[in-house]
């Protein structure tokens, strides 16, 4: 009988709540997806990401706590909603125990349901994940079904401790309550924290001053360091629930002062009731607005992540760049090499030189401190302006497909990254002439194609100064290059298949003390078998004061290039590895800002569609009156859209402003000049945030419209 019962009462509720359990389908699709990528064997052979798994595992937990929160909220929504019938079940002479184990069991049942839905979901969508995935690392993915038992267990584990608690939860507190308590349940309110009401008004301004005080903290930055974010996101967050517990009776107060317009159509029958409902969920409105901001933010970030990384790998246009330190090699053994795995359309041979001047160098210095970039270690290679052979230049500009410029014998030219370009072509006008190793060249063009220039140990450091051939008899060879472009794009297997013992991937992150009075090649050095915490080594990240910077004297220069007897290979599919923690915050994100976004929205959802006796009540009243069936829609729907509309504004506001500063900060960190010019690349991470969150907020929206008119018959 009772088991009768239980399935009756749970395929009620999976008719009642069908987007709380869609919801809950789709973030079991979600975990199964990003978790499968744990155990990938594709994903495990991508190098440098071996932090994959653990932001996975993090992220999955953070995300177990939200959504413990929604099966939690929804469970208690439920019994609040079902608190009559439970009442008959306690005078029908059930016990306490029985009552809370039916309704353990109902929300299990569903519960179960709904984990089985989401994971036939999230095998699909594993898929798609990890063809997204590895298409970033250029990859190929061929796409079929399989199914990762591992995949699944975890997921279940992670399913069965977020709803197990939030159950045990409310079967604790049935267990306790009186039956009383079930027959007034319903009509619960969320407690008026200000009994005054004329203190409302004044909470709703300060509400809106604490919202302000917030984001000009985040914007301005007084303190620095992070503090200033940190409290500005509590000013914020703080602002948000005060504004929604007051703005109900500040609504009110409003429509008291302006009668004519309350009584004009319908807006006093649409602002009673909207304020009516704000009044009873002002807390929720407040949490909810905070986990869509979060959405934003986080898909934002991500979006701004991924251009990012797209313009720095686009940028580097040579797929296949080996670098010898400290002179010139004969690379032939190394093209055949390549050309026998990988057809080479065209390739060049050629050095990076050095001298002491330093005019463009302490332009560059110039550039970036008007940018306000963080001063970092200067690289031993980078002291000084870097040069390069016209006829390489040219030939160089052949095999891209660029337009072949006429030089002159001589004259020397600048090739630069745009952020660059202004500040050298106002330098070279000024100068008329500039002096290179004991000659007299006229200033010539700038150049700011891409070149491979916005990192370190390619075609120069943001920029490369071109002369004659005759000028660089002499000159120190910083480093000599082999660089190629292939028929076809190159995969992390393929690159790890040309490594040996002297050819390695070039690390970048890593470098080793050079002292001022050597050349790079002259430094001691480090044993290959020695980790990269041996004494000697640094990361390039490491900040130094801005006078230590870029001293001759004080010795504080680095290199890369940690063992002289080894070669290095880079190039676009190297450097796009080396991007992988990048591409690893994408995918996390992602995850984050999809469960956040639909977490709030089945909540909203759900709260949308909780009246509807008591509007059926009200429409038919309405209806009496002389309204007709069309208008009274027309007012539902705008009553509706005012909920769906009212948590936004201030989310998208200030994760528009994250977005805005996490992107810059991105920017500005490299050690290069910034690869965007301007800020145009940010405010398309931030229409593709919002976007992404109208399409899926909009489906919500859709879906509890089509709803609320069946439910309104």
């Amino acid at each position: 009988m009772l088991g009768k019962l239980v399935l009756r009462n749970a395929k009620r509720q999976l008719g009642d709540y069908v987007l709380y359990f869609i919801t809950i389908s789709c973030a079991v699709a979600c975990m199964y997806a990003y978790n499968s990528l744990i155990f990938s064997e594709q994903v495990k052979r991508l190098p440098r990401l071996e932090i994959l798994p653990l932001m996975v595992i993090a992220t999955s937990l953070l995300i177990i706590l939200v959504l413990g929160w929604l099966v939690s909220y929804m469970t208690g929504y439920m019994l609040r909603k079902r608190s009559r019938e439970l009442s008959i079940y306690m005078v029908s002479g059930l016990s306490n125990r029985t009552i809370a184990g039916l309704f353990l069991y109902e929300n299990l049942m569903i519960a179960g349901m709904a984990f089985v839905f989401g994971l036939l979901a999230g095998i699909l969508l594993s898929r798609l994940v990890e063809a997204a995935v590895l298409r970033m690392f250029g990859m190929t993915f061929t796409l079929g079904f399989s199914v990762s038992f591992q995949t699944a267990g975890v997921t279940l584990l992670y399913f069965a401790g977020m709803y197990l608690f939030a159950l045990h939860k409310n079967k604790r507190r049935l267990r306790k309550i009186r039956l009383y308590d079930l027959l007034y349940y319903d009509r619960q309110n969320e407690g008026r924290l200000l009994k005054q009401k004329s203190s409302f008004p004044g909470v709703f301004i300060l509400s809106l001053l604490v919202y302000a005080l917030g984001n000009m903290l985040i914007i301005l930055r007084p303190m620095g360091k992070g503090y200033d974010v940190l409290l500005g996101l509590a000013f914020v967050v703080t602002g948000l629930f005060a504004f929604f517990f007051s703005v109900p009776s500040f609504l009110a107060s409003q429509l008291e002062k302006r009668k004519g317009w309350a009584y004009r159509k319908n807006h006093l029958i649409i602002f009673r009731e909207f304020t009516s409902k704000l009044r009873s969920m002002s807390v929720v409105l407040g949490i909810l607005s905070v986990l869509f901001m979060l959405a934003v933010f986080f898909f934002g970030t991500g979006a701004a992540a991924r251009i990012f990384a797209d313009r720095s790998v686009e940028l580097n246009v040579f797929d296949i760049m080996i670098l010898h330190p400290g002179g010139m090699m004969d690379f032939s053994a190394y093209e055949k090499r390549i050309g026998e795995s990988f057809p080479i359309q065209k390739s060049c041979s050629y050095g990076i030189y050095g001298w002491e001047s330093r005019e463009f160098f302490s332009l560059r210095r110039q550039a970036a401190q008007e940018l306000e970039k963080p001063q970092r270690l200067i690289y031993a290679e980078y002291l000084s302006d870097t040069y390069m052979k016209q006829s390489d230049y040219l030939y160089l500009r052949q095999m891209l497909g660029y337009e072949i410029p006429e030089v002159y014998e001589n004259t020397c030219y600048v090739h630069c990254t745009p952020s660059l370009a202004g500040k050298f072509s106002d330098y070279m006008e000024k100068a008329g002439t500039i002096e290179v190793n004991g000659y007299e060249l006229n200033a010539g063009g700038v150049f700011s194609e891409p070149f491979s220039q916005n990192d370190t140990y390619g075609n120069g450091l943001d920029y490369v100064v071109v002369v004659p051939d005759k000028v660089t008899d002499g000159m120190e060879i910083r480093y000599g290059l082999y660089a190629a472009v292939t028929e076809q794009p190159l995969n992390s297997a393929e690159l790890e298949q040309l490594t040996d013992g002297g050819l390695i991937l070039l690390d970048r992150g890593n470098g080793k003390s050079v002292s001022q009075g050597k050349s790079v090649s002259e430094g001691r050095p480090a044993s290959p078998g020695k980790s990269a915490s041996c004494e000697g080594l640094t990361s390039r990240d490491e900040s130094v004061p801005p006078d230590d910077l870029l001293s001759m004297e004080t010795g504080r220069a680095v290199t890369s290039l940690i063992y002289p007897d080894k070669d290095y290979l880079s190039g676009k599919w190297v450097q796009k590895e080396s991007l992988s923690q990048i591409y690893v915050l994408l995918i996390c994100l992602v995850y984050l800002s999809v469960i956040l976004e639909i977490t709030g929205a089945a909540i909203l959802a759900t709260q949308a569609l909780s009246d509807g006796e008591k509007k059926k009540r009200r429409n038919s009243i309405l209806g009496q009156l002389g309204m007709s069936g069309k208008q009274i829609a027309r007012l539902d729907n705008r009553q509706l859209m005012l909920l769906f509309l009212l948590p936004l504004p201030p989310a998208l506001i200030t994760s528009g402003r994250l977005i805005y500063d996490g992107a810059r900060k991105l920017l500005l960190d490299t050690l290069g000049m910034p690869v965007f010019t301007g800020n145009m690349w940010i405010w398309q991470a931030v229409a593709m945030a919002v976007g992404f969150f109208a399409a899926l907020y909009g489906i919500y929206y859709g879906a509890v419209r089509i709803a609320a008119e069946k439910q309104m018959g």
